[in-house]
């Protein structure tokens, strides 16, 4: 499925870095952005954009396209 952020503010609900301190970049992006879509704060049917994520994050795009990338694996997402 392709997902549209409903509120930009809800990618930093929590800081990156307080998600699992031993964890990667690319990790931790994954784990937020899936809790992001099972709590419901991400809308179907929109693509969520490297830049944007990017952008918001405040992080290179590099760990995005990861974690993009394992959440459509996971069938979290559809490209």
């Amino acid at each position: 499925m392709e997902y549209l952020l409903d509120n930009k503010e809800d990618l930093m609900d929590k800081e990156i870095g307080d998600i699992g301190p031993h964890l990667s970049l690319k990790e931790k992006v994954y784990r937020h952005i899936k809790s992001l879509i099972l709590e419901g704060k991400l809308k179907q049917k929109r693509k969520l954009r490297e830049v944007e994520l990017s952008e918001a994050m405040k992080i290179s795009r590099a760990p995005i396209r990861e974690a993009l990338n394992m959440l459509e694996k996971s069938v979290l997402l559809r490209s």
